[in-house]
């Protein structure tokens, strides 16, 4: 299991390079000019959430077929074990964009002071942008394994735009119930919005692992 893990984050690191050095040079600038700009921390955010793990997910499935496929199924590991180490690799960079984000608000928040007009709504946008990404990959994964024309990156996209869909439809159906929720409801709704999430993440690595499990080497 480690050694599929570390096999998936040198080929990630190596696809995703140019796009952890941009994210570097972005937070500098934000720190440097940003002030008490939301709309940047905002964009930020989506960058390290949601823009790291989609880029990484596509390589990962990308990265894992072809000679490699080959080869792997050649070797005495479990085929639930190759799906588990995708998504456990995948969930990694999620938490790794995550505390990436955490750590520019904060460093924001010390030197150029509190940007938002409630602490609630840093909560939300965090559980907001994670619960996209999970949704997305939800989806993406067992789509890619039922797919045999290489259409990663449609598939990918595809996914993206009903995990959007899903999550405005949470907001929208939460701010239809309570109109102007108060802040234990939305903490609340912050929370079931990441254990839906999660739940469906998890549901899906069975799913993924029954396609793959029944697919031929």
């Amino acid at each position: 299991m480690k050694g599929l893990i570390k096999h998936h984050y040198y080929k990630i690191i190596s696809n995703l390079s140019v796009l952890l050095v941009f994210i570097l040079l972005a937070g500098i600038l934000i720190l440097i000019f940003g002030d008490k700009n939301e709309t940047l921390l905002m964009a930020f955010l989506g960058l390290t959430v949601i823009g790291l793990p989609f880029i990484s997910s596509i390589s990962l499935i990308k990265n894992n077929g072809g000679k490699w496929k080959q080869y792997i199924l050649s070797l005495p590991v479990k085929r639930s074990e190759i799906i588990k180490s995708i998504f456990i690799a995948q969930l990694i960079t999620v938490v790794i964009g995550t505390v990436i984000s955490m750590a520019l608000f904060l460093a924001s928040f010390t030197f150029h002071g509190f940007a938002f007009y409630r602490y609630i709504d840093i909560l939300l946008l965090f559980s907001s942008f994670i619960g996209t990404i999970l949704f997305m990959n939800s989806f993406f994964f067992p789509l890619s394994y039922l797919d045999s024309n290489d259409r990663t990156e449609a598939i990918s996209i595809i996914s993206l735009i009903i995990s959007v869909a899903i999550m405005a439809g949470l907001i929208a159906i939460n701010n239809i119930l309570f109109g102007k929720p108060s802040t234990t409801q939305l903490v609340i709704f912050s929370i079931v919005n990441i254990i839906l999430s999660i739940t469906t993440f998890t549901l899906s690595y069975f799913l993924t692992v029954r396609i793959y499990s029944n697919q031929g080497s």
